[in-house]
């Protein structure tokens, strides 16, 4: 006859030694062991999330790409391992944009000035000597960004973008960023082109807090000439920014609006690229015939207006077969845009002379003896004004007494 012994997790038999564990034999250990492996699972689980984020922030920080910085050629080790696709994407992307750099088309005195810049960027960097600092400034949609992005992959050196409209979102941390950005140009062993996009936007602020803290990190980092960092500001009204910027600066460029040989070359240009012959074999004859008459009819717009221009063309010709309906309606499509461009010159012109009223009036408020008596006698007016108001109150006030009294 079999035996069991019962004594605590197991149970022996005479036929043979079979141990086993019942799990409900004691439930309080049972529920307190179950109690403790949860805890220390949900322990485990936060701390490797929360290691994993400061490890992930961490080689982000030193090996990523900082916030401020809007495009680089600089391929990073975190973005290879995050994001090898899109770093693939971004090596043909470069490839493609040299090609496209290539055809870019300037004026006559630009051309010469980027000759110049670039034997003396080439000269420098072979001597391993300081370079100079480039300021590019012009009316907007003329490519002033992409001259520098051209002398930068031209020489074969690697160039990053930062544009001043991304500061303002940053508050309290734009000295912070700018700092990381800097200390990342720093660990960048090779020389780099840092290029500031709509630098008048942050470089004028000195009177915001936030700004000024940026300003002087980007002033302490940029105050001696380096052989491993080229600045290059970009800016389209340089009249706001700051006087010590000017002190930094080397070489200055002046892309101006295009010339008529230069607006009858980017209008064939466009028509090329967004029309080729291949698609609009029966009217590519027409639109380049069409584009010296309207080069004339241009004077006043940029590469980038004369690009929309061309695009509007596109429309025109799919929604219309008949040759003479196309060249009448795509004269009256640059009529329309012409007079467009008008209206945004003249609003433009009128807000410079309201600037320009302001600031006059307010340079001869200070010091002037006409102005300063118009202004204190205008002081006295203002004072007086409550005065007057206070009696016609008083007034009617005592109208009703008045008339009780007759």
């Amino acid at each position: 006859m079999a035996t069991s012994l019962y004594s605590g997790y197991k149970v022996s038999l005479n036929d043979g030694i079979f141990e086993t564990w019942i799990p409900f034999a004691n439930p309080t250990e049972t529920t307190l062991d179950f109690c403790w492996g949860l805890t220390t699972l949900a322990l485990s689980t936060y701390a490797f999330r929360r290691s994993s984020k400061i490890a992930a922030q961490y080689f982000r920080q030193r090996w990523g790409t900082p916030v401020l910085v809007r495009e680089t050629s600089v391929i990073s080790a975190y973005e290879t391992f995050t994001h090898p696709i899109t770093t693939l994407k971004n090596i043909r992307k470069r490839t493609e944009l040299k090609t496209f750099l290539k055809n870019l088309m300037f004026s006559r005195e630009v051309e010469t000035k980027y000759t110049e810049l670039f034997d003396d960027f080439f000269i420098r960097r072979r001597a391993q000597d300081p370079f100079r600092n480039l300021f590019i400034h012009g009316p907007p949609g003329n490519g002033k960004s992409l001259l520098a992005k051209r002398l930068a992959l031209n020489v074969d050196i690697d160039y990053m973008v930062m544009a001043g409209t991304d500061l303002a979102p940053l508050g309290r941390h734009m000295a912070t960023r700018m700092q990381e950005m800097f200390q990342w140009i720093q660990r960048h062993k090779a020389p780099i082109l840092l290029i500031v996009d709509e630098s008048e936007v942050f470089l004028g602020k000195r009177h915001v807090e936030d700004f000024r803290a940026a300003l002087d990190v980007f002033f302490r980092n940029t105050a001696k000439p380096s052989n491993n960092l080229m600045l290059s500001l970009v800016a389209n009204d340089p009249k706001n920014m700051d006087g010590e910027v000017y002190y930094r600066m080397d070489d200055i460029v002046n892309v101006t609006l295009p010339d008529e040989t230069l607006r009858e070359q980017l209008l064939q240009f466009f028509v090329k690229k967004h029309m080729p012959p291949s698609e609009h074999s029966d009217s590519h004859q027409l639109l380049l015939d069409l584009c010296s008459e309207v080069t004339s009819m241009t004077d006043t717009m940029s590469c980038r207006d004369i690009e929309k221009l061309v695009m509007s063309w596109k429309s025109v010709l799919d929604n219309n077969s008949d040759t003479l309906g196309r060249r009448d309606k795509i004269l009256k499509c640059c009529q329309y845009a012409v007079e467009q461009q008008n209206i945004k010159n003249l609003l433009l012109e009128r807000k410079k002379g309201v600037t320009k009223k302001s600031s006059a009036i307010n340079t001869l408020a200070v010091g002037h003896p006409k102005t300063e008596e118009v202004t204190s006698k205008q002081e006295v007016s203002s004072k007086q004004e409550p005065k007057q108001k206070a009696s016609t109150t008083q007034i009617k006030q005592a109208a009703p007494k008045i008339r009780h009294q007759w």
